[in-house]
């Protein structure tokens, strides 16, 4: 009965309430939760909130991030109704400061396309990495850990490609400051993992990262956030770095040997698991469908980048939201896997060349009007005009035509 009342008791309106209240306490110089337009989806409708003009005819959202709806960018996050609003409402003002950044502060964000290309599996950036993270966890103790952390860093950049370098800094400005920023209404600090990240969670640290940075800018240069608002182009840790610091610490050899060692292990770790990944995506009983389109490559039109995996070379797999088109048309898949092969050195922004989908329950629905091939089921919708649908058993390929001359 408890459970019952707890999705009983969580609504829209209730989140918002908590929004107001958390918004009280200053957050960011200029950004106001209270003002900005949210989309809240339960599961069943999409509620608005300080919208101008809530559209009627609209997709609902299908992650917590910031879109255009009805000319107007909005916040959009999707509960799903076990939470009290204490837990939602800040997660809704991350979300709100997203739409803030995004007017304010568009070159903050990081091109996602470059985490496809980091160097993951180099033992010996991961574990600077590491030694860098346990730095900073002691910083927000110990002032004098926070050089050991920034000469680390400096350490560790030297190693990496500037795209990559690049993503790291733009991920901690705008998912690092979001979630700083929602933290600081909630009242809680930066926590950093007692094992840091794996070695492909990139995108993952850079919220702790950039939380951390902006909790010891707190305390080391006060006005940092001002000197942000007026256009100080620098990142967070070149404002840090810049910043008066007691120095002194640094991690042992024996603490940077022990790195190094776990660095390796984590790196076979994560080879191992990516064969194992793709042999279960393989073998997964059903009607598989694989689109080729070698003639007329596919391009990302949406992703979720929280949820896709590297499997090596130009294989990704989607394991939530993906989709994909060109002139002839689109393919979505919805909550399931879909495994890609990238046309060219990139596995996604130079277009893919294969969509595989595994393991269908039920046949997908075919139809085919106007030159127009129509596909549904099982999370998929694919219409492509031209294309050549084949059967072999579970085997369903689908051809898309050559590109007509221009």
């Amino acid at each position: 009965m408890l459970a019952l009342a707890l999705l009983v008791a969580v609504d829209s309106a209730a989140i918002m309430v908590e929004v107001d209240r958390l918004a009280k306490k200053p957050l960011w110089p200029g950004f106001d939760p209270r003002t900005t337009p949210v989309a809240i989806y339960d599961g069943a409708r999409t509620r608005f909130f300080h919208h101008p003009a809530p559209p009627a005819d609209f997709t609902p959202p299908r992650a917590n991030t910031s879109v255009e709806l009805g000319g107007v960018l909005t916040a959009t996050v999707l509960v799903d109704r076990t939470k009290l609003p204490a837990a939602w409402a800040p997660i809704v003002i991350h979300e709100s400061f997203h739409v803030f950044q995004r007017k304010r502060h568009a070159v903050w964000s990081a091109n996602e396309g470059d985490l496809f290309t980091y160097p993951v599996e180099d033992a010996q950036i991961l574990a600077l990495r590491r030694l860098e993270s346990t730095a900073f966890a002691r910083a927000l103790r110990d002032p004098c850990w926070t050089s050991a952390a920034l000469k680390l860093r400096k350490e560790r950049f030297l190693k990496l490609p500037p795209e990559s370098v690049a993503y790291e800094r733009k991920s901690e400005l705008n998912e690092g400051l979001a979630q700083y920023v929602e933290r600081l209404a909630a009242g809680r600090k930066p926590e950093w993992p007692e094992a840091e990240f794996p070695p492909d969670g990139i995108r993952l640290r850079s919220y702790v990262a950039g939380e951390t940075l902006a909790v010891l800018l707190d305390r080391a240069r006060p006005e940092w956030k001002r000197e942000l608002e007026a256009g100080d182009p620098r990142p967070l840790d070149e404002l840090l770095a810049g910043a008066p610091k007691p120095a002194g610490c640094a991690p042992t050899e024996e603490e940077r040997q022990s790195a190094l060692e776990r660095a390796q292990k984590d790196v076979e770790t994560l080879r191992a698991h990516r064969i194992e990944k793709r042999k279960d995506v393989e073998g997964r009983p059903g009607v598989r469908v694989v689109v080729r389109a070698d003639l007329a490559p596919l391009w990302p039109q949406a992703f979720d980048p929280w949820n896709i995996e590297r499997l090596g070379g130009a294989e990704l797999l989607h394991t939530r939201w993906l989709k994909l088109g060109n002139d002839a048309g689109t393919i979505e898949v919805l909550g399931r896997d879909a495994l890609t092969h990238g046309a060219g050195a990139h596995p996604l922004f130079q277009g893919v060349k294969t969509l595989t989908v595994n393991g269908f329950d039920a046949e997908p629905t075919v139809t085919n009007e106007g030159g127009v091939l129509h596909l549904e089921g099982g999370g998929v919708t694919l219409d492509l005009k031209g294309a050549r649908l084949s059967k072999n058993g579970p085997i369903w390929t689908i051809k898309l035509a050559a590109p007509a001359p221009k």
